[in-house]
């Protein structure tokens, strides 16, 4: 197990509260579940699937499982923060799911052998995270089985919009000031292809603008994480200022790819 965690943009997000928790669940909940189900569906359902989460952060995945009787044969769980690794496999041991862990970056060394040969791989909004995004997305056609399916759902911060809000249009700079991945948009594709994914559109797959509207919208749901950094970062001043005109066009993305 690799225990040296890779220097992440967003490290000054080092306060994991229950408002970060809550929002993180429910940007999984409204963009990423339908496409785990859609996914699902497709390799014939969870039951007996090998699933490997990437990036899982506080173990949202856990909620597309809570039925027993269509559990995966194994839950496995990737993420370069130690603590957060360890709270999505307490959530994964408390639903009653057979889980593994790796504590590591998918764009730093491959998964070990014995966590490849997975049904399903899931990278809800880590690929933002990473630095080199074609190394990481070799290593998850590496983790893939034949057949298999990985799901990518998303944030492209430098392709989004502002409106009305100063501080919002602030904000999202410094944002994506902290970003090494630029063009996730247009990367993601070429990238897959070259590491020999194939798209899978036929599973309702794409790029769309996503409206938030209000200071609760804007502030605490499409950039709430921002009020995790610490208070001497840039951009939680202007996270602080965001206004009750204030409106964010993300630019969301949800891609399936199959091995080609």
């Amino acid at each position: 197990m690799n225990t040296s965690p890779l220097a992440n943009p967003y490290s000054t997000a080092t306060r994991f509260s229950a408002a970060e928790r809550h929002r993180m669940n429910t940007q999984f909940a409204l963009h990423t579940a339908p496409a785990v189900q859609r996914a699902l569906n497709t390799i014939g359902g969870p039951a007996g699937k090998y699933v490997l989460d990437i990036g899982s952060g506080f173990g949202a995945v856990v909620s597309a499982f809570a039925p027993p009787e269509v559990t995966p044969c194994e839950l496995r769980l990737v993420d370069c923060n130690a603590e957060l690794l360890a709270m999505a496999a307490d959530r994964a041991r408390e639903a009653g799911l057979r889980n593994a862990t790796f504590l590591g970056a998918i764009d730093q060394q491959p998964l070990p052998a014995a966590l490849c040969g997975n049904d399903l791989v899931l990278c809800s909004f880590a690929a933002t995270h990473l630095i080199d995004l074609s190394t990481g997305l070799h290593n998850m056609a590496r983790a893939l089985r034949p057949h298999g399916l990985l799901v990518v759902t998303d944030v492209d911060y430098c392709a989004s919009l502002t409106q009305g809000c100063e501080a919002t249009a602030e904000c999202l700079s410094e944002v994506q000031a902290k970003l090494h991945i630029r063009t996730l948009s247009s990367d993601l594709p070429r990238l897959a292809l070259q590491a020999g994914l194939r798209p899978l559109p036929g599973l309702f797959s794409g790029d769309w603008l996503h409206t938030y509207e209000g200071v609760n919208a804007v502030r605490d749901v499409a950039l709430g994480f921002v009020g995790q950094f610490h208070e001497d970062d840039p951009a939680f001043a202007f996270w602080s200022r965001i206004g009750p005109q204030a409106r964010l066009l993300l630019r969301r993305m949800t891609h399936v790819y199959a091995l080609a």
